[in-house]
């Protein structure tokens, strides 16, 4: 009995060495450029939806606020790019995991970032329906289009349960990942072009027809708008941390990838503080999200620059789209190869014999999704997976600098380091789980708080004044033994400095996020990881690939 249960915890932690390996090309393997263009487009396309209620319920403060959240963003993406530099193994944070932690903690965070990317998909379709929805059956932009149908004002055509446009969109975009990288290269490029047509009509009409009165009243003194700008925003991030799903087996010349991630995040910031501004000098007086849009294409309806401006935001949101599919597929394609996942479709024993035919799974799941889950829904399960994607990397980096030997992570290093006793590996734990703790409380009890000179006659509640005491105290402790131990030497110019503290900022910050979702969000993350466990013990522990 004894032996038994020794041999099952020992199948639970075991890890796996995956160094870089020569595997040719695969079919869908794209340029480094051809990625930036990728994520700058997808970023876009998000921002024109996801930013607006903020700006919307804010106004003035969020011009502050979504710079502050992208700076905040910085530590995570560094941590990243460090990881990639290092081991640009398809799958990103789950190959990480399966190196760092154990098979069970890879298996679990590979299975959570499944839903994230599947949530995101299913989301970026639904909201690409509403939005034709409110242009084209809603409003005075649509009324040539109500005239020649017999339909009511409120009638929503594309949107309405089911969302069969959703569906569609989504096989057609798992055709386009199927294809080969020429294909997917003009698909990217016109929708980059779309994009930039859209922010130059933007940037016009802000010019032209902008209320600068807007800046004589701002109010920046808000400590809710940087709380609640924060979750909008890191979506904006998530698309430098999918490129890390992508890694080697994706991305020709790998060694431009933690530089792309560089760029990509560049580019986030600029657009994070300029968008703020020009939508704040043209839609402050709107009604909803939508119809920032559909105004937009009213002012340019009689010289038809509308079509322009549509053609640039969904084409935004279709680069979107296409790059959670990819990332997904990248991560599907990974767990399947190391026999965690059915093989469903394809023999994926090396992910160079296959020809990504996981696309259709992808289509078909994602088009389910979008076409029978609420959108709001959606979305907020998007946002708290982020977090979760969004944590892990500043906690693969305490761990890659603390504890295993440099042959067992593939670091480049002038010295190596025996593998640490447990200690090391508990100390690191316990810090990343008790600074996390302090800063979900700490935001728990701040959320309501709309000034920063409210904190000091605010009344915390006993209980998560005991509670923040007791993991500060714990957190302190490891802290302290953390400092004592020495680091493995990394050698890369894209190596993050300030080792551990800014990862255990990054790892407070993201956490604090969390009392700011819904709790539906956190009851369908539930299900899924039941669903999960249920997978695993009844196929991927026994099934499971010894080497790779």
């Amino acid at each position: 009995m004894k032996n038994n249960i020794v041999a099952f915890f020992s199948l639970l932690m075991r890890r796996k060495m995956l160094l870089k390996r020569s595997v040719g090309e695969m079919p869908r393997e794209m340029t480094s450029s051809a990625v930036f263009v990728l994520g700058v487009s997808a970023s876009i396309g998000i921002s024109v939806f996801d930013m607006y209620p903020i700006m919307k319920a804010y106004g003035g403060p969020s011009i502050i606020s979504f710079p502050f959240a992208g700076i905040f963003q910085s530590v995570a993406v560094l941590c990243y790019c460090e990881m990639a530099s290092i081991k640009p193994c398809m799958g990103g944070p789950y190959h990480y995991a399966y190196q760092m932690l154990s098979e069970f903690e890879a298996f679990l965070i590979g299975w959570v970032l499944m839903l994230c990317l599947l949530a995101g998909v299913s989301y970026r379709l639904k909201y690409i329906s509403s939005l034709l929805d409110v242009i084209f059956f809603d409003g005075n932009l649509s009324s040539r289009e109500k005239s020649a149908m017999p339909l009511p004002s409120n009638f929503y055509f594309l949107s309405e349960f089911p969302d069969l446009l959703a569906l569609i969109i989504s096989f057609t975009l798992a055709g386009l990942l199927s294809l080969g990288e020429s294909e997917s290269a003009r698909y990217i490029l016109a929708c980059f072009c779309a994009c930039l047509m859209y922010l130059t009509i933007l940037i016009l009409t802000s010019v032209g027809f902008g209320d600068y009165t807007v800046f004589q009243t701002l109010q920046i003194g808000r400590l809710d708008v940087l709380l609640d700008s924060y979750l909008p925003c890191s979506q904006d991030y998530v698309y430098i941390f999918l490129l890390s799903f992508l890694g080697e087996e994706t991305v020709a010349a790998n060694e431009t990838l933690p530089a792309t991630m560089l760029r990509l995040y560049i580019c986030c910031l600029l657009w994070n503080t300029i968008y703020p501004v020009l939508m704040l000098l043209n839609f402050q007086r709107e009604d909803d999200e939508l119809n920032s849009v559909r105004r937009l294409l009213e002012r340019y309806d009689l010289s038809g620059l509308h079509v322009l401006v549509l053609y640039g935001v969904i084409g935004g949101s279709l680069c979107s789209v296409f790059l959670l599919m990819m990332s997904l597929e990248r991560l599907i394609l990974s767990m399947s190869r190391d026999g965690l996942l059915f093989k469903l479709f394809v023999n994926v024993a090396h992910s160079s014999d296959t020809y990504v035919a996981p696309s259709f799974f992808i289509g078909l799941l994602s088009g389910f999704l979008a076409v029978f889950f609420n959108l709001k829904i959606l979305r907020e399960v998007f946002v708290s997976t982020n977090m979760i994607a969004a944590i892990l990397g500043p906690l693969f980096v305490l761990k890659s600098r603390y504890l295993w030997s440099i042959d067992y992570v593939w670091l480049y290093a002038n010295r190596e380091r025996p593998e640490p006793g447990i200690l090391t590996n508990v100390v690191v734990t316990i810090l990343g789980l008790s600074v996390a703790a302090v800063g979900y409380f700490l935001c728990l009890s701040i959320r309501h708080v709309k000034n920063y000179g409210d904190l000091v006659v605010t009344k915390f509640p006993m209980t998560y004044i005991i509670v923040i005491i007791l993991f500060s105290f714990v957190a302190l402790c490891t802290f302290i033994t953390l400092l004592f131990l020495p680091q493995n030497p990394i050698v890369s110019k894209y190596k993050i400095w300030g080792v551990p503290f800014t990862p255990i900022f990054s790892i407070f910050l993201h956490a604090a996020t969390g009392p700011l979702i819904v709790t539906e969000a956190y009851s369908i993350l539930t299900g899924w990881v039941i669903l999960g466990l249920f997978v695993y013990f009844f196929y991927s522990i026994t099934n499971s690939q010894e080497d790779i």
